[in-house]
């Protein structure tokens, strides 16, 4: 609804995202729970997607970086 005018954007950017950050957050979540480490209350490595798409989601420098920001010069302009 922000920017109705960057389907496109924001169309490539959760393409990108989804071929390369959710098996990185998965295999990150992964690895901070075999080193002992804290992990989100709603890890579970035999059903990670769940915490995998909401770690994805609330990335906010990488939504920044692909959407916002180009969203706010294109619109601009």
């Amino acid at each position: 609804m922000q920017w109705p005018q960057c389907w496109g954007l924001i169309y490539s950017a959760d393409d990108t995202a989804r071929a390369e950050k959710l098996e990185k957050w998965r295999r990150h979540w992964t690895l901070e729970q075999s080193r002992g480490r804290q992990v989100p209350h709603d890890w579970d490595a035999n059903d990670p997607w769940s915490c995998v798409f909401l770690s994805l989601i609330g990335d906010e420098k990488y939504w920044s970086e692909k959407v916002r920001v180009p969203a706010a010069s294109w619109l601009a302009s």
